[in-house]
């Protein structure tokens, strides 16, 4: 296709034209099909391992509780803590990517949003806050708050700081490509530690939690209870 006419996109219409067939696959195609593959979040297969690790040591998830991944995608990420949690929820908007899960890891409950009702001990999402105005941000972080018992861990938030290096970074990626990547939401600390002062929460931020390409344009924050 000629590189001058580029289709715009949403995010919503991205993900919706990502064709995926319902079958078992190996976890280098799950994490491709979670928008990890070539480009510029790529993530391997040895940096996904360091990356589940560091959030399950942040966490200390114990054997007795509960964890849900919101935005799980295909439930990839999420599958690491089913040797750790009592029960590994997942939630994604994305029919497709749940029935993909459903095949490949059996023992997560994977969820519709009208079934997200109990509380659990801890919340993570990875990757969800780029696709976010502030208001659906801050409407997703009372959510949060509302059915967490202990923490809620949002990783891989796109920085403000770095955004016009990480534009120039992401616009690498694009020459070749039929589709201009929609636009993501970038967030300073700020906006999370008003969020936090405001719910009476305590926050820890930490840099490098998803090794991805784009690690250091972004941030990861914890909202731990008081």
């Amino acid at each position: 296709m000629d590189n001058n006419k580029k289709i715009k996109l949403n995010w919503k219409k991205f993900w919706k034209l990502k064709k995926i067939k319902l079958a078992s696959y190996n976890n280098r195609l799950l994490l491709n099909l979670n928008g990890f593959g070539d480009g510029p979040g790529y993530v391997s297969l040895t940096n996904l391992k360091k990356s589940q690790r560091k959030v399950c040591q942040i966490l200390k998830i114990a054997p007795k509780e509960t964890i849900l991944d919101y935005g799980s995608g295909n439930g990839l990420f999420a599958s690491f803590f089913l040797s750790k949690a009592k029960k590994v929820y997942c939630y994604d908007m994305s029919r497709t990517s749940i029935e993909v899960g459903k095949l490949n890891f059996k023992e997560i409950f994977f969820l519709k949003k009208n079934e997200i009702k109990n509380r659990y001990d801890y919340i993570i999402c990875c990757s969800v806050f780029q696709y976010l105005s502030y208001k659906e941000a801050t409407k997703l972080l009372l959510f949060f708050h509302k059915i967490s018992k202990k923490s809620f861990f949002i990783i891989d938030i796109s920085n403000l700081v770095t955004k016009a290096e990480h534009l120039r970074f992401r616009r690498n990626f694009t020459l070749n490509s039929k589709y201009l990547l929609p636009k993501h939401s970038y967030f300073n600390k700020n906006f999370f530690i008003k969020f936090a002062k405001k719910s009476s929460l305590s926050t820890v931020f930490f840099n490098n939690v998803l090794l991805s390409r784009q690690k250091k344009f972004k941030f990861s924050v914890l909202f731990k209870k008081e």
